[in-house]
């Protein structure tokens, strides 16, 4: 038992595993960050507000993608 806890450890120390890791965290802990965040924004900016904001995230979005694809 104490080998197995002991690959494990080893396996888990390594520059990948941590990488892959931080990766699965960062995006577990993101997806419920930007609900509440989207629940303050649109209780704050309103129906019509909060619209326009969103379309313009999407427009900036778009344009990043585009630009960091060709690039």
């Amino acid at each position: 038992m104490k080998k197995k806890i002991y690959e494990l450890k080893n396996s888990l120390s390594t520059k990948k595993s941590k990488q892959v890791i931080s990766l699965y965290w960062v995006n577990i802990t993101g997806i419920p960050l930007g609900l509440v965040t989207s629940m303050i924004l649109t209780r704050y900016l309103g129906p019509k507000l909060f619209g326009d904001y969103s379309y313009l995230n999407v427009q900036f979005l778009f344009a990043y993608h585009f630009f960091y694809v060709n690039f």
